[in-house]
């Protein structure tokens, strides 16, 4: 949708006529037809997408060089630049012609209100090093004279001598068969792979830093993930209120998320749980539309660029045509989309304008759809009248074990072969008479919006100076004939809109105010996007701006502890089995130690009572939480990933939430077994202060849980090792080993064990004020008798819940720098 920062009374008055870069003027699409009719007006000449090279005039807008002034019009949506004769914006016609709309005031006309983007690579490369064998393995091979294996490098990318680019308004599907590496080539061009990587990409003729390349795009990754305890509408909005920067209101939060929702077809799912079958949420919305949501997902930041793996993966046909829909009007609305496909349908595959074929890391054909038939016609591999055009071309290009070499052979021959041939061929079919349509898509799109936005009841003065357009043609793209009808179909509704005036049919509704605040989202994420497109020193200030101008610290913290809370409120599943756990788990010692007395028989018990306390509860919280974590890490590593979490936030809000659940189900374990056993007789005090020893123990150990699962990522290593670290911190408690008995190298481990401060504190508690009395001696204190028999002393009380108070911080920020060091070290060995 175009986008005007004037007012309305100024946007009404644009001029109807473009002043390209020679000095030539071209009818402004959606300008009254000439009296010739209407489709000569609607036509403008194709051309390809201008490159930073480009000749163009300079902007007449004034130059910002003060840091505070480009804040200030960063956060006021203004679109201006520094004085340097680099464009400030640009736009392109729906033929690929980019042209520069800008008035005096700095209005400007994009689809969507975006920057439009051109992505093109040259020469890329990428290499795989496999390492060789560690000092160890090499050591002990050696022994034995086994040969030892060095490092290896593996080319799987090899793009030599080919050049391609891509355009807004292009939807482009990067095919072959499995292996062929187009997965690899999809990720270099979204900065995801960045390690061992030769040649250029470039967005807008400019080798961007990996930073604002990620910024100005986003990746849709083919595996879906979301928490399935959220509704679709939820989702949104924390994604909104992380990704989205603080200067932009709840109010506009809100039109941002709505609108999402309706231009990827959720309105009627809105309120729908995601649903996942791995979180025991069986009842959740559908394939395709998990697959739009993660499109919605990714488009809150008004991204130019669109990556998508294999977008289509898992669903039928019905499913994947709305999901190839959504992402071919994405590109009709001004972006530049890029998508890996796999064995698509001749429908899906009609979708799509262009195709970049791999097989085994080369190409062999880049360019219009249409075209591909022609080019393998070209090389003696015809096509079938009745075949899927896509499977033909997997088929024709796949390498099998069966001729394996022959096909590899013959996939270097092809690949050399277009580098060589394949320009010259792409010119050759867009000069053929009738095979190429003067239009696209993109420019129909182009012109029904401008046509909206130009008064239709008088035809605009020759002449002005307030609008100045620069048009740079350097090539042409192709469009195929079946888009004639459509355009003459839309000229007739054009000329019809404009012969009846602004009561036409077609006109614009009016804006409400959602309409409004999404519109100035826009604008303001617009603005930043075009400031950091103009590379150099400015894209580092928007950087720098970016970074600061994220949800503050204590937001973003709450938030994390809200969605984390209502995650665990909303797991019935897991809350019925932790409920009917605690129950059979208390029952049983309960009732085996049922109403003990002070007698010096009983005394025994209620201190092997009191470790099974600590110790069972310990448990359930080890192997609870781990659980739960290693469920959500895989959701929070691509948060991360994609900028919208913080690492250190998200373990806070994730372990705040679980600190409050393991206050709750301990204090149902401790009413039935303390009162049912007769722990502490019938002192409530008693109750209370073992109560908070048991819980404080929990906290430490859900600490110590923490720090495993950080960083251990392999759920069953990390539980085997929590297993490990329970055995050896029970047995140095004290309770099993006399500790004063035990070697010095044992010593550290006593120190780690919380079960070596929490049983003295929870029986001290438990025997003040007692009388052990027996038959055979005179009656013992219930302190002189834990003194006598285990060597715990009152004296040491305080001294261990302190001890126990700095297990659980450090713990903590162990697991919270644990956490975040090794999701980057995913990312960066991604």
């Amino acid at each position: 949708m175009n986008s005007h920062s004037g007012s309305p009374e100024a946007q009404g008055s644009l001029p109807a006529v473009y002043q390209a870069v020679d000095g030539t003027q071209t009818d402004a699409p959606g300008a009254p037809p000439p009296a010739d009719g209407p489709a000569r007006a609607s036509r403008v000449a194709p051309g390809a997408a201008a490159t930073l090279g480009s000749q163009v005039k300079k902007a007449s807008n004034p130059s910002v060089d003060d840091p505070g002034e480009q804040a200030r019009l960063l956060e006021e949506g203004v679109s201006r630049q520094p004085d340097d004769g680099v464009p400030r914006e640009t736009a392109e016609s729906g033929l690929g012609s980019p042209v520069r709309v800008s008035a005096d005031d700095g209005t400007s006309h994009h689809y969507d209100g975006l920057p439009l983007v051109t992505l093109s690579f040259e020469d890329l490369t990428m290499d795989v090093v496999t390492p060789g064998d560690g000092f160890v393995r090499r050591t002990l091979k050696n022994l034995v004279n086994r040969p030892v294996a060095q490092p290896t490098r593996k080319r799987i990318l090899s793009l030599e001598g080919v050049q391609a680019s891509f355009s807004p308004g292009d939807c482009v599907a990067l095919m072959g068969s499995s292996g062929a590496g187009k997965t690899t080539l999809l990720n270099v061009l979204s900065g995801r792979l960045a390690k061992n990587v030769g040649g250029r990409v470039q967005f807008n003729g400019m080798e961007l830093p990996p930073e604002v390349s990620k910024a100005i795009s986003c990746f849709v990754q083919q595996e879906v993930m979301f928490f399935g305890a959220l509704t679709v509408q939820e989702h949104l909005e924390y994604q909104a209120a992380l990704r989205l920067p603080p200067s932009i209101s709840s109010h506009e939060r809100a039109a941002t998320v709505k609108t999402m929702i309706e231009k990827v077809g959720l309105s009627k799912v809105a309120n729908s749980l995601i649903g996942n079958v791995s979180q025991h949420q069986l009842v959740g919305i559908s394939g395709g539309e998990q697959r739009r949501l993660s499109v919605a997902t990714e488009l809150l930041t008004e991204p130019c660029v669109v990556f998508a793996d294999e977008p289509t993966s898992g669903l039928d046909s019905y499913m994947a045509m709305q999901v190839v829909k959504l992402l071919k009007d994405l590109a009709l609305g001004g972006r530049t989309v890029v998508c890996t496909i796999h064995q698509p349908s001749s429908s899906v595959f009609a979708e799509f304008n262009k195709v970049l074929l791999m097989s085994e890391g080369h190409i062999l054909y880049c360019g219009p759809r249409e075209a591909s038939i022609a080019w393998f016609a070209r090389l003696g591999q015809a096509c079938e009248a009745d075949m899927n055009p896509a499977e033909f071309l997997i088929k024709t290009t796949a390498v099998t074990d069966e001729n394996r070499e022959e096909a590899l052979q013959r996939t270097f021959e092809w690949a050399d072969r277009w580098r060589r041939e394949g320009p010259a061929f792409l010119e050759q079919w867009e000069a053929l008479g009738g095979r190429i349509a003067a239009s696209s898509d993109q420019m129909r799109i182009q012109r029904l919006i401008s046509s909206l936005d130009t008064p239709p009841s008088s035809t605009p003065p020759h002449g002005r100076d307030d609008l100045r357009v620069e048009k740079r043609d350097t090539g042409l793209r192709s469009r195929s004939m079946s888009h004639q009808s459509d355009d003459s179909a839309l000229d007739q509704n054009l000329s019809a809109r404009n012969s009846l005036g602004p009561a036409g049919p077609m006109d614009v509704p009016k804006r409400d105010s959602l309409h409004d605040d999404r519109t100035h989202v826009s604008r303001k994420l617009s603005s930043r996007a075009q400031y950091m497109l103009q590379g150099g020193a400015m894209s580092k200030a928007v950087l720098e701006e970016m970074k600061r101008d994220k949800i503050s610290v204590f937001n973003e913290s709450w938030l994390q502890i809200h969605r984390s809370a209502l995650l665990r409120s909303r797991d019935s599943f897991s809350t019925y089995v932790k409920l009917i756990t605690t129950l059979i788990s208390a029952l049983i010692p309960a009732f085996m130690y049922y109403r003990l007395t002070w007698q010096s028989s009983d005394a025994w018990n209620k201190v092997s009572s009191s470790f099974y306390i600590i110790l069972s509860e310990s448990m359930a919280c080890l192997f609870g939480a781990s659980m739960a974590f290693n469920k959500e890490r895989p959701i929070i590593q691509r948060e991360y990933e994609s900028g919208a979490t913080r690492m250190p936030l998200y373990f806070i809000g994730r372990i705040t939430a679980d600190s409050v659940l393991w206050l709750i189900f301990p204090f149902i374990y401790h009413v039935i077994v303390y009162w049912i056993a007769g722990l502490g007789g019938d002192s409530v005090s008693k109750y209370f202060a073992s109560l908070a020893i048991t819980l404080l123990t929990i906290q430490v150990m859900l600490s110590y849980t923490y720090v495993v699962v950080s960083l251990i990522t392999n759920p069953v290593v990390s539980t085997v090792v929590l297993q490990i670290m329970q055995m050896v911190l029970t047995l140095f408690s004290g309770f099993m080993v006399k500790l004063d008995e035990l070697g010095k190298f044992w010593i550290w481990i006593v120190y780690l064990s919380p079960f070596k401060y929490a049983l003295p504190c929870f029986t001290v508690t438990i025997f003040t004020d007692a009388e052990i009395t027996s038959p055979a001696r005179p009656p013992l204190s219930g302190l002189e008798f834990l003194d006598n028999t285990f060597g715990f002393k009152r004296d040491t009380f305080w001294l261990y819940i302190g001890m126990m108070f700095v297990l659980g911080i450090c713990t903590r920020l162990i697991g919270m720098v644990a956490l975040t060091w090794r999701t980057r070290r995913i990312k960066e060995n991604q």
